[in-house]
C-alpha cells in the first residue's frame, strides 16, 4: 500500500477546510436573512399599529408617517424576498454540512488508505461540492464580513484540530489562505 503523498494530503486538507468555511458562511447567511425578514415584519406590524392608533386618536402627524413606514417595510420584505433566500441558503448549508462530514471522514481515515483510493475519494467529493455550489442562486447576497468570519473560524478550528492531533496535518495548516469573499463568489 502506498500511503497518501503530501500533495494528496494537502488536497484533502484544503477541501476539508474550504467545505467547513462554506458551510459556516451559508449558516451565518441563513441566520442573517431570517433576522432581516423578522425585523422587517416587526417594523411593519408595529408601524401599522401606530398608524391605526393615530387614526383612532385623530393624530395625523403619527398616522401618515407610521403607515408609510409600514408600507415601506412590507414592500422591502416582498421585493427582497429574504425568507425565500434564507430557505435557499439553509438548504445549501445543510448539504454542505453533509459534505463537510464526508471530508472529515476522509481526512480522519487518510492513513488507512492508499494514495489512489484517497485521490479517487477526493475527486468524487470535489465534484459533488462543485456541483452543489454551482446551484447556488445568483441572487443570494455575498457578505464579505460573513465570508471573513467563516474563513477565520474554519482555519482556527482546523488549525487547533491539527495541532491537537499532532499528525502530519500540522504542516498543512500554515499555507496561504484563500480570500474568503472571492472564494465564495467563485463557489
Amino acid at each position: 500500500m502506498i500511503e497518501p503523498t503530501d500533495e494528496t494530503r494537502r488536497l484533502v486538507w484544503d477541501e476539508l477546510v474550504d467545505s467547513d468555511r462554506m458551510c459556516r458562511y451559508y449558516g451565518y447567511l441563513t441566520h442573517r436573512l431570517r433576522n432581516l425578514e423578522q425585523l422587517l415584519q416587526f417594523v411593519a406590524v408595529f408601524a401599522a399599529f401606530a398608524g391605526l392608533a393615530g387614526v383612532l386618536l385623530q393624530l395625523p402627524w403619527i398616522t401618515l408617517p407610521s403607515l408609510a413606514v409600514a408600507a415601506s417595510a412590507g414592500a422591502i420584505s416582498t421585493l427582497r424576498n429574504y425568507s425565500d433566500k434564507a430557505l435557499q441558503s439553509n438548504e445549501i448549508f445543510r448539504e454542505l454540512g453533509r459534505l463537510a462530514i464526508e471530508w472529515e471522514l476522509l481526512w480522519n481515515n487518510l492513513s488507512a488508505k492508499d494514495d489512489d483510493t484517497v485521490l479517487a475519494s477526493w475527486k468524487k467529493l470535489s465534484e459533488r461540492q462543485f456541483a452543489l455550489v454551482e446551484r447556488v442562486p445568483f441572487d443570494l447576497p455575498l457578505s464579505p464580513s460573513l465570508a471573513r468570519k467563516s474563513q477565520q473560524e474554519a482555519y482556527e478550528y482546523w488549525s487547533e484540530f491539527a495541532h491537537a492531533d499532532q499528525s502530519s496535518a500540522t504542516a498543512l495548516v500554515s499555507g496561504e489562505s484563500r480570500d474568503a469573499a472571492a472564494s465564495i463568489a467563485h463557489h
